[in-house]
């Protein structure tokens, strides 16, 4: 029995596949999407500088315990005591480092203990972008917008369609298009979660990370950068081993950090994106809920069929997997099967009881 390759079923083909019956819009694929392959990206990347680069983190006069216990335990402000022993007179403004103590923070705080678990917390993240898809796919959904197209049968014709539809009750077009908006829901709150998260990791200070520093980049003075009050390049670290006397010895060492390097730009880009990703997806909720009680902007140039705001978003993801001219087939025969259906109430009404 040979032995098989468990990454040969991960294929982002397969990720990135287009549905055979499509059954979301394009807002909600950017999550799922879009913001999926974001993040899988800083994933390979920091992993791959974390543990694969054996030069992750240096230290000056460090053996290979002291350059261990910062990487595992973080590092963080230069103080007094090391500031004297960075050449500031040659590199002034290049040296990435934090300038300044958050006023909650203790002298010998770590500070950058974070890009540890960078990895695993974009896994969760990714968890997260995949959560709204994965609840509306295969679990909300049920197949429902296929059973109607049924696109194995090729020559299914816009009437067939009308009468699969008109099997459906009242109540199930209803609960897809509630059920729909939840799932919107569910995409912005991933991403509200995904983007608090990392504030949280990060000391609060990723909340106005890309506004800070486009603040930096206008500003005619000459600022600290504001991604290496986040990501710095250079830190300290204090270690404590066992001395001779029983005293603790303690020892002071000035650390590069270059994967940070990498990390303040991926996320300053990620900062942008799901700044952009919330807005939008709010955009989307509020319209999608306005819909609910103007049913007249799913389809605002046609004139008004007597629908319910279901039936009319199934028709709206209907549209998405059918050709123009078949979509016109079908809005036709809706409108014959309800101009036969008020024919056949006027006449019921005229006959005497």
């Amino acid at each position: 029995m040979g032995l098989t390759n468990p990454w040969t079923s991960l294929s982002l083909k397969k990720v990135f596949k287009k549905d055979d019956v499509v059954v979301d819009d394009y807002i909600f694929r950017m999550h799922h999407q879009l913001n999926f392959l974001v993040i899988i990206l800083g994933i390979l990347f920091i992993f791959a500088e974390n543990y694969l680069d054996g030069n992750s983190i240096v230290c000056r006069n460090a053996d290979n315990f002291a350059t261990k216990f910062c990487w595992l335990h973080g590092s963080g402000y230069i103080g007094e005591t090391l500031l004297p022993n960075l050449d500031l007179s040659s590199v002034a403004g290049n040296q990435c480092r934090m300038t300044s103590l958050d006023s909650k923070s203790k002298k010998n705080d770590r500070f950058t203990a974070y890009y540890v678990w960078l990895p695993f917390l974009l896994l969760i993240a990714m968890g997260l972008s995949k959560l709204g898809r994965t609840l509306w796919k295969n679990l909300l959904e049920q197949g429902l917008l296929e059973k109607v197209l049924d696109k194995n049968n090729i020559e299914k014709s816009s009437i067939k369609i009308v009468e699969s539809m008109n099997k459906i009750s009242a109540r199930q077009y209803i609960k897809y298009s509630l059920f729909y908006i939840f799932c919107e829901g569910i995409n912005l709150l991933s991403v509200l979660i995904t983007f608090f998260m990392f504030n949280f990791v990060f000391r609060s200070k990723y909340l106005n990370y890309g506004s800070a520093f486009i603040n930096y980049i206008v500003s005619q003075e000459h600022e600290t950068n504001p991604m290496c009050e986040v990501f710095p390049t250079i830190v300290s670290c204090n270690v404590q081993t066992g001395g001779a006397s029983g005293n603790p010895d303690k020892e002071a060492h000035i650390c590069l950090l270059s994967n940070n390097l990498f990390n303040m730009y991926y996320f300053l880009f990620t900062w942008f994106w799901w700044i952009f990703l919330i807005v939008i997806t709010c955009l989307q909720v509020f319209y999608s809920v306005t819909r609910c009680f103007v049913p007249s902007l799913f389809f605002s140039t046609r004139k008004t069929i007597k629908m319910s705001f279901g039936q009319l978003f199934f028709l709206y993801m209907l549209k998405k997997n059918v050709s123009l001219e078949m979509f016109e087939e079908i809005w036709l025969e809706i409108k014959n099967f309800k101009r036969n259906m008020m024919q056949i109430e006027e006449e019921t009404e005229m006959i005497p009881i």
